[in-house]
């Protein structure tokens, strides 16, 4: 019997307070995550090997602020607590080659970190029986990886770290950066108006892609315009049996025949319109379907090779099946979920793509830049396809589609990715997961 949400909430909120220097025994410190060639005050060779001493000297369960005097293989450390500070602030380039053991005390000894969090997160997976995946990175090391459940349950088929999911939303910020690409190859410009894109829609004059990227460009949501066949009178009905193209098409009247709900440019609206027609815009400039051109110049440049499109793997065994549905499965209706909620990948994907973005391996840093500033408020804070921390400059994005949910978030400051997913959401909120976890392991 699945407990209620409020019970697994709880549990992982007290998780989540769990300081990084404060476990069950408090007076056991954590040995956190170095760097390496250190010079200065502190003459400091390996702080792998400084952990290790840590680890395995008998004073250990004695250390505290002021913990002195640990000798030993030429190393001689006075205060343990200072090091271990002054490791985990340094920004010197060398921090990806040491440290690859940071260590927690738990239950009576030090185990890994990832450990740590795998056994919080694996927990809770299986309290509540949750179909999903769980991958946290920072300076490409694993922190967290974690997955439960059966990605097609007939066929007894475990979820994976490879295991494709629908990340519906997280889908806008792929777009956007399609189209930044375009621009950056001086093949559009981003205060285009959209009559020059679609020259039959009458208010496209008052509307630039800018409007489109930053969701304030005032056109209605098509899902509220749109009604699936079988149900109500609509001039406006899309159809399971319909082509892609056919859908399509009927998204695009019913867009280009409603009022805009505001002036262009005046505030912000999260619709899923806007990306809907960036996508189409993708296309026109590129000349190459939405599809191809995002798998020829992302997802095959990095390698990410479980990574699709809806159209392709939707209700196929090639991905997670789903495990609620309701009365319409969008991902059903081909070209539905086009430029706004298309793409199907997986944890290890994931983390590929948001390393790239944060990296800037594909797009140049003034276009990451770009796509990264907030153009609405400090209650919206929304870029291009992302919404921005303005506490510390990273992204995130949530993702719905039917039974799917999907969370990324990336910090440059850090190098820190998180990808969260779930193709059950009725019992547990990824969301909520995300924001403990983050709370948990952003600053290890």
């Amino acid at each position: 019997m699945k407990r209620i949400i409020s019970v697994v909430l709880c549990f992982l909120m007290i998780a989540g307070t769990c300081s990084v220097t404060a476990f069950a025994d408090g007076e056991h410190l954590d040995i956190r995550r170095g760097d390496s060639d250190i010079d200065g005050t502190i003459s400091v060779i390996d702080a792998t090997a400084i952990q290790m001493m840590l680890v395995n000297n008998p004073a250990k369960g004695t250390f505290s602020m002021t913990a002195a005097d640990i000798t030993g293989d030429g190393l001689d450390i006075s205060d343990a607590t200072k090091i271990q500070l002054y490791l985990a602030n340094l920004t010197d380039k060398k921090k990806d080659e040491v440290g690859k053991r940071a260590l927690v005390w738990n239950n009576g000894t030090y185990i890994p970190v990832e450990n740590y969090y795998k056994s919080v997160v694996d927990a809770l997976m299986e309290e509540n029986e949750f179909t999903g995946a769980v991958y946290i990175t920072r300076n490409g090391r694993v922190l967290c990886e974690s997955v439960y459940g059966k990605a097609i349950e007939k066929e007894d088929i475990d979820v994976t770290l490879d295991t494709r999911f629908a990340v519906g939303s997280v889908s806008k910020q792929i777009c956007a950066a399609a189209v930044m690409l375009l621009k950056e190859q001086g093949k559009l410009d981003i205060n285009d108006k959209l009559s020059k894109y679609f020259p039959e829609y009458e208010t496209g004059g008052d509307i630039t892609i800018k409007n489109l990227m930053s969701m304030r460009s005032g056109i209605r949501d098509f899902l509220d315009l749109i009604v699936p066949e079988n149900g109500p009178v609509d001039e406006h009905v899309i159809k399971m049996s319909a082509t892609k193209d056919e859908n399509v098409e009927v998204i695009k009247e019913a867009i280009f025949s409603a009022d805009l709900q505001y002036e262009p440019g005046k505030r912000f609206k999260y619709t899923n319109s806007n990306f809907f027609l960036l996508a189409l815009i993708v296309e026109q400039v590129s000349q190459e379907k939405y599809e191809d051109f995002i798998s020829e110049h992302f997802f095959r440049p990095l390698n990410m090779n479980s990574s699709g499109f809806t159209d392709e793997y939707y209700s196929t065994d090639k991905m997670a099946e789903h495990h609620v549905l309701g009365p319409i499965v969008v991902g059903d209706y081909k070209g539905v979920a086009f430029g706004c909620g298309d793409v199907v990948s997986s944890a290890i994907d994931m983390d590929l793509w948001l390393t790239s973005l944060r990296e800037c391996t594909i797009l140049s840093k003034e276009s990451v830049a770009e796509m990264s500033t907030n153009y609405s408020d400090k209650i919206n804070a929304y870029g291009y396809g992302l919404s921005i921390d303005e506490e510390n400059g990273a992204v995130y994005h949530s993702g719905a589609i039917d039974s799917y949910r999907a969370y990324t978030y990336t910090d440059p400051n850090t190098n820190y990715n998180m990808f969260a997913v779930t193709s059950d959401y009725t019992y547990l909120n990824v969301e909520d997961i995300a924001y403990d976890l983050l709370d948990m392991t952003h600053e290890v």
